[in-house]
C-alpha cells in the first residue's frame, strides 16, 4: 500500500458581501451577504440594504429555516444572511440557511430618488432599482381596487396592462384619507 500525505490549509472565511455585490451574482449562486433590514413584510420576508439604499429581497419560499416566523428582526438590524441568489420578478436571496443579527438600531439610507417620469422608470427596470426609496409627486389616482391604489397605467386607462400602484396590505393605513379616482397625491415609497 502507498501512503500519501496531504497538507490542508483552512483559510479564514471571506467577509460577507454587500447587497450591491450580490446583485451582480448569477442566479443560483451561493451568497453570504450583509445589510441593514429596511422593511419587513407582513409574511416575515424582508428587504436589506447597503448604505446607499441598494436593496435585495430576502425570501424563504422554500422554508429552509422553517419560515421566518422563528426570526425576531426589526428595521435597522444589521444582518448576515446565507442563501442562494434568485430572481422571481425581483432580485432576491432564497433557500436561506442562516440569518444572524450583528447589531440593532442602525440608520437607514437617506437616499431618496425623485421620480419625474414614471413611464421611464417602468420601461427599463434594473435589479439595482428594486427596493430603493422613491419620491412620487403630484400623481393622479387612476384606479382603486381592494389591493392597490393605482397612479400609473401604460395606456392612461384603468385597463392598462402595465400598472403601478400602492400595495395596500403593505402600506400605512390610508383609509382615513378617503382617496378617490382623480385625486392627486404625493408620497415616498419603496
Amino acid at each position: 500500500t502507498d501512503t500519501k500525505v496531504f497538507t490542508i490549509t483552512v483559510l479564514e472565511e471571506a467577509p460577507a458581501a454587500s447587497v450591491t455585490t450580490v446583485l451582480g451574482y448569477a442566479e443560483d449562486d451561493l451568497v453570504y451577504v450583509t445589510g441593514i433590514v429596511k422593511f419587513i413584510l407582513t409574511d416575515g420576508t424582508f428587504l436589506i440594504e447597503d448604505a446607499d439604499g441598494t436593496s435585495i429581497y430576502v425570501d424563504d419560499y422554500y422554508e429552509s429555516l422553517g419560515g421566518f416566523s422563528t426570526l425576531t428582526l426589526a428595521v435597522g438590524d444589521q444582518v448576515e444572511i446565507r442563501g442562494w441568489r434568485g430572481n422571481y420578478k425581483v432580485p432576491l436571496v432564497d433557500h436561506v440557511s442562516e440569518v444572524v443579527v450583528l447589531s440593532q438600531s442602525n440608520a437607514l439610507s437617506t437616499n431618496v430618488i425623485t421620480v419625474t417620469d414614471v413611464a421611464a422608470l417602468r420601461a427599463n427596470p434594473q435589479d439595482t432599482d428594486f427596493g430603493k426609496t422613491y419620491q412620487f409627486t403630484d400623481m393622479t389616482i387612476v384606479d382603486i381596487d381592494s389591493t392597490y391604489i393605482y397612479f400609473y397605467t401604460s395606456d392612461g386607462t384603468t385597463s392598462g396592462v402595465d400598472k403601478m400602484g400602492i400595495y395596500l396590505s403593505e402600506s400605512v393605513d390610508l383609509s382615513s384619507l378617503n382617496l378617490q379616482i382623480g385625486d392627486t397625491i404625493s408620497f415616498t415609497a419603496l
